[in-house]
């Protein structure tokens, strides 16, 4: 399995959507996840949206931002969101990834009017790119759930009042328990509403109770996710107004950002990538080759020890003769194998150790995986026979014939010939025939 391999287009137009319209901002990399990973995880819950059932995806695919200076990238998702034609918004943030599980957070917002909806940490295991798809779609039902309807007595001058209203979804009758301490004290009943408060009427109250600030009111029935927008409401979402009243969600999630330019997003491609693979190129040559192998995903270096035969080793044939045993391959006397930054290519040094005339196989096993669990295909792969190519200048020169003596013919040094009968060639050297 691979994040990135998600296999999913883009949503047929349908008209005007019957269901939330939801953009999915592309993940923060808060883990310094290689970028391979934070795409396809973005891509991932783009699909989920899709297949959840309850909502309809927009923006073609993951919107990409650009976040504040302070790395917060709430209210530059909103405007992508918006200009998307969003009602809602998905903010995911990559805490932790290797190969077993992925840890985010995902945060959702209502567009216009403003409103926070949930954010929630979450985690599961990189089994299978229909797992992960799957996880996302139990995401977000986790951050649409029914909310319970709480809220707090902040008065009892001329009657109870709470911070129960309208905008956070509560209304006229709404019933409650009075709790203090953990007891249940009394019940309560919403008996006016406003946008911010309301006034209740408490009945069936314990021996001796008298409300008092700070009684908590736990309602009878949930509530949804996030209370309804306003009916017959017009977009009027601006950016400008975002600026004032998004500090009440920012506060909600402990964010606290500026506006962020937009950057366009790309149409997003959705591709099937291969299964998890390795090739290899070598440079150089003996006694000190370089080979480098460049891997189809980014490698979970966490597990991969490369002093053992278990995830990788090398076998040299020389000349042509039954090959060594395999060996790890540090064994090959140069540098440690190192991967660079993304994870995907690895860098085998070698001193001394192999020789012209050599050929080396190299063995990478199913004992490595990728950063989301995809265990790799075996592969072998040979280089060489490493064979000489000396230049014809290279080395110092032989002496040439005593005075009077017949030019020798040339000699090609890669293939000697034989010297002419009038002018034999010794093995040490040319000399005056007799």
């Amino acid at each position: 399995m691979a994040l990135s391999a998600l296999a999913s287009k883009p949503p047929a137009a349908l008209g005007v959507a019957t269901q939330p319209t939801v953009a999915v901002i592309q993940f923060v990399n808060g883990a310094k996840a290689p970028q391979t990973a934070v795409s396809a995880l973005s891509n991932a819950l783009y699909q989920a949206v899709q297949s959840s059932g309850r909502f309809t995806a927009v923006g073609g695919g993951p919107l990409k931002v650009n976040a504040a200076i302070n790395g917060d990238d709430m209210t530059a998702g909103l405007e992508a969101g918006a200009k998307a034609g969003a009602s809602e918004i998905l903010l995911g943030e990559v805490l932790q990834i290797n190969r077993s599980t992925v840890t985010y957070r995902l945060s959702a917002y209502r567009v216009d009017p403003l409103a926070f909806i949930r954010s929630q940490v979450f985690s599961q295991p990189n089994s299978s790119t229909a797992g992960l798809v799957s996880g996302f779609v139990t995401n977000l039902s986790t951050l649409h759930a029914p909310r319970t309807a709480v809220g707090m007595i902040y008065s009892v001058t001329d009657g109870v009042h709470a911070d129960l209203g309208t905008s956070t979804g509560f209304s006229l009758g709404q019933r409650f328990n009075v709790m203090r301490n953990g007891t249940k004290v009394a019940e309560a009943q919403i008996a006016t509403i406003q946008l911010n408060d309301a006034s209740m009427t408490v009945s069936n109250t314990t021996s001796g109770y008298s409300p008092a600030i700070g009684d908590q009111l736990v309602g009878t029935e949930p509530l949804p996710a996030i209370a309804p927008a306003p009916s017959n409401r017009v977009n009027t979402f601006n950016p400008l107004a975002l600026l004032v009243v998004a500090g009440a969600a920012l506060l909600a999630i402990g964010h606290h950002g500026q506006p962020a330019n937009v950057v366009p997003a790309p149409s997003p491609t959705f591709t099937v990538a291969p299964s998890f693979s390795v090739t290899g190129i070598s440079t150089g040559a003996p006694p000190n080759p370089t080979f480098v192998f460049t891997f189809s995903q980014p490698v979970d270096t966490t597990t991969v020890d490369f002093a053992t035969t278990t995830f990788a080793s090398y076998q040299i044939m020389h000349g042509g003769i039954q090959p060594n045993p395999p060996a790890p391959l540090t064994n090959l006397g140069g540098a440690p194998p190192t991967f660079d930054g993304t994870h995907t290519v690895l860098t085998v040094s070698s001193s001394g150790t192999i020789v012209f005339g050599d050929q080396v196989t190299f063995t990478f096993t199913s004992a490595i995986h990728d950063i989301f669990g995809d265990a790799l295909i075996p592969h072998s792969q040979p280089f060489g026979p490493f064979s000489t190519a000396r230049h014809p200048a290279a080395g110092s020169q032989k002496p040439g014939p005593a005075p009077g003596a017949p030019k020798p013919q040339s000699v090609t040094p890669q293939a000697p010939r034989a010297p002419k009968p009038q002018a034999p060639k010794d093995p040490h050297g040319p000399h005056v025939p007799r």
